[in-house]
């Protein structure tokens, strides 16, 4: 994160077919900053702005061979627990 964030090496660094799993939960940026990583039950997702002018612009799409993160959080999580929680009316009231 250092080396992204500080340094501004934003050269991909993960190839995203490599990691991702059918157990992988993940964020992290794509190379260049251009977009977002989203990894929930193996499915990876990508969001990148078409228009920096409008969130109207916004492109969601599936990763493929050759996407690649700069940064990337991940986690193998083989067993979900659900756990329900009544009405919330506020953030404050959800902590």
């Amino acid at each position: 994160m250092r080396t992204v964030l500080r340094e501004g090496r934003t050269e991909g660094r993960v190839d995203l077919i490599d990691v991702v799993g059918p157990t992988t939960v993940a964020v992290g940026a794509l190379e260049g900053l251009v977009g977002e990583i989203r990894v929930l039950c193996g499915v990876a997702h990508l969001a990148q702005a078409q228009d920096s002018a409008s969130v109207d612009g916004l492109l969601v799409r599936s990763a493929v061979d050759g996407d690649r993160a700069a940064l990337l959080i991940a986690a193998a999580v083989a067993d979900w627990s659900e756990h329900k929680i009544g009405s919330v009316m506020s953030l404050a009231e959800l902590e």
